[in-house]
């Protein structure tokens, strides 16, 4: 035993600077797999600590920035991102993603973000506006990059109607208040061969969706509208649906979706006389619902798992 010890009566506890000297005595690649554990304005922090920890941030391979996390203004959220985008060295990002809320009034510094996170083969990437004011144009060379393998944006539009998609490792995309129709999600589709789940939400425009890969198990869908009233949904190989939110007077058809084991059908819908049409009885209005849901209820007939929303009980009375 040390005198140290004899005198303390016991052994030494270990202060915060010894567990910080130890830390700092570990290899690189450990010590960078630490801070990647931290969110990313902490993580950059690191580098006050001594001369070992100073650039040690700039190889991290995920970037997580969540404005209302970094507890900050628009505008220092805007400065804090470009200084580690353009700070940042690590060749390859596994996790890009930038959420906040009226973010697309800055589409430049945007842009340049997804070009930083596309150059570097990025795997998973998450790009969300929380406000629905403006939307941003997503950069071209998006489209070219096969390294994808999780996607989630939400508020960007395609500068071309029917994109060349090209995302050969998809396997998981959500896509909320995005121009989407028939023939942009049949090639989107065609374009992401292992695509596994899909997620479509605050969508217009979609009248039909065919889904022909055994791949693809999981659709979810969301507050979805369209202008005839008429979603048809073909889907013979898929196991989980879910259609959730306000589809107003959506009326959903399922046609052949003879694998599914789990159905959540917990969305709600409004009466025409809410919605401001010309009718004069609401139960024959209804009846068109009344019809739709004995054809989807056989149509699910197989299913392990099948959840009502109260639109059921409500169109029915």
């Amino acid at each position: 035993m040390s005198s140290d010890e004899i005198k303390d009566g016991g052994p030494r506890k270990k202060s915060t600077v010894d567990i910080l000297d130890f830390i700092t005595e570990l290899p690189d690649d450990v010590r960078l797999e630490i801070i990647s554990l931290l969110c990313i304005k902490d993580a950059v922090r690191t580098c006050v600590l001594s001369k070992k920890w100073l650039s040690l941030w700039t190889l991290l391979s995920k970037f997580t920035f969540t404005e209302k996390k970094l507890s900050t203004s628009i505008e220092n959220y805007i400065l804090f991102v470009d200084s580690v985008v353009s700070r940042a060295l690590s060749p390859k990002v596994t996790t890009f993603a930038i959420e906040g809320g009226d973010i697309f009034r800055y589409d430049s510094h945007i842009k340049d973000w997804l070009n930083f996170a596309i150059q570097r083969r990025v795997e998973d990437l998450v790009c969300i506006s929380d406000s629905c004011s403006r939307i941003c144009e997503i950069p071209e060379k998006i489209f070219d990059c096969s390294s994808l393998i999780k996607l989630h944006m939400r508020g960007l539009f395609f500068r071309d109607a029917n994109p060349p998609w090209n995302w050969q490792f998809l396997k998981i995309i959500q896509l909320g208040f995005v121009p989407l129709n028939d023939l942009s999600v049949s090639s989107l589709l065609s374009g992401c061969p292992v695509l596994e789940s899909v997620e479509f939400y605050s969508v217009n425009g979609l009248n039909s969706l065919l889904i022909g890969s055994k791949k693809l198990k999981n659709l979810i869908l969301k507050d979805l509208q369209n202008d005839t009233g008429n979603l048809e949904i073909n889907a013979p190989y898929l196991e989980y649906l879910n259609i959730a939110g306000n589809l107003r007077d959506l009326q959903c058809r399922l046609l052949d979706v003879s694998a599914l084991a789990t159905a959540k059908l917990t969305f709600t819908v409004v009466c025409g006389l809410e919605l401001g049409f010309k009718i004069t009885d609401c139960h024959e209005y209804h009846k068109s619902f009344i019809s739709l849901i004995q054809q989807n209820i056989g149509k699910l007939r197989l299913a392990k798992e099948i959840t009502m929303g109260a639109w059921f009980f409500e169109v029915c009375n």
